[in-house]
C-alpha cells in the first residue's frame, strides 16, 4: 500500500472537522444573535416598567436585610457638689447622650461616698461623672488632700460592688479664684487620681482645670462668676465641652442595635433600624 493510501483517511477525517467547526461558529452566531435580542428585550422592559436601565428588579429577588432595633442609650449620671448642681446646661451640653444631675451644693466627697448606695444605686448608671473633694480642702485645708484620695477609692470600690457595670468619671477639681490657696492640695487631688485611673478601667480622669486657667498658670477669672468661685457660661462651654468629648470617644453617645434573635449589631449603620 502506498504512503498516499495510509493518509488519506486523515485527510477525510479534518474535512469532517472542518465541516464540523463551520457549523458550529454558525450555531454559535445564531445563538449570541438570539440571546442579545432577548437581553435587548429585557433592557426595553426594564426601561418601559422601571423607567431606567439599572436592573432594579434584581434586587427584589435578595432576601430582606434584617432588621435591629436600638437600644436606649447608656445612662450617664451627673454627681458632685455645687459645680455639678450649678451647670443648667449639662444636658444640653451631652445631648444627645442620655443625663440626669443630681448634683448638690456644698457637699463633699464624704458626703457623694453616703448618697451612694441609697440615692446612686437607684439610677442604676452606666457612668457617673463626678465633681467633688474641692469643698473637703476649703473646710479642713491643703493637708486633707490625702483623706479625700482615700474615699475617692472608697468610693470606686463600694461602686464595683454595689455597680459592677458602672465606671466613673473623676472631674479634676477646679482652682477657682477665691480658693487659689487651696490650689496645692487640689493639684494633689488631681494629680493621685490621675496616677490610679485608666483609660477603660472603673476609674477614669477627665482633666478640666488645666484649660480653665489663664496663660500665667492662675485661675482665669473671666472664666468664673463674680463670686470667684462657680464657673459662668464661658468657663462651662470649656468644662462641658471636655467632658462631652471624652464620653463621646468612650461610647456614651451610642447604643447596641439588637437583632431579634437578640444578637447585636457590631455595625448598627449598615442595618435598617425601626
Amino acid at each position: 500500500m502506498s504512503t498516499s493510501a495510509l493518509h488519506a483517511p486523515r485527510r477525510h477525517a479534518t474535512r469532517r472537522r472542518a465541516r464540523r467547526r463551520i457549523v458550529v461558529r454558525w450555531v454559535a452566531v445564531i445563538l449570541a444573535t438570539a440571546l442579545s435580542a432577548v437581553a435587548g428585550y429585557g433592557v426595553a422592559y426594564a426601561v418601559d416598567h422601571l423607567g431606567e436601565t439599572t436592573p432594579r428588579g434584581m434586587y427584589f429577588a435578595l432576601p430582606e436585610r434584617p432588621v435591629c432595633t436600638p437600644e436606649p442609650l447608656p445612662r450617664v449620671l451627673i454627681s458632685g457638689s455645687s459645680t455639678m448642681q450649678e451647670w443648667a446646661s449639662s444636658a444640653g451640653d451631652l445631648a444627645p447622650m442620655n443625663t440626669v444631675n443630681i448634683g448638690v451644693g456644698a457637699t463633699t466627697m464624704r458626703d457623694q461616698l453616703l448618697y451612694l448606695e441609697p440615692i446612686v444605686t437607684k439610677f442604676d448608671p452606666d457612668a457617673i461623672v463626678m465633681f467633688a473633694g474641692a469643698n473637703d480642702l476649703a473646710v479642713a485645708g491643703n493637708g486633707n488632700a490625702d483623706r479625700v484620695i482615700e474615699m475617692v477609692k472608697e468610693y470606686v470600690a463600694t461602686t464595683e460592688k454595689l455597680l459592677p457595670d458602672t465606671v466613673i468619671y473623676f472631674v479634676s477639681i477646679n482652682t477657682a479664684p477665691s480658693r487659689a490657696g487651696n490650689a496645692p492640695g487640689i493639684d494633689k487631688v488631681n494629680a493621685a487620681i490621675a496616677q490610679a485611673a485608666t483609660t477603660d478601667g472603673t476609674l477614669r480622669y477627665i482633666e478640666t482645670n488645666a484649660a480653665l486657667l489663664g496663660a500665667d498658670g492662675k485661675p482665669d477669672s473671666t472664666k468664673f462668676q463674680s463670686d470667684a468661685l462657680h464657673l459662668n457660661e464661658s468657663g462651662y462651654a470649656i468644662f462641658g465641652k471636655i467632658i462631652e468629648e471624652r464620653l463621646v470617644a468612650d461610647g456614651f453617645a451610642e447604643s447596641d442595635c439588637v437583632f431579634p434573635d437578640g444578637t447585636i449589631d457590631p455595625d448598627p449603620a449598615q442595618v435598617t433600624s425601626e
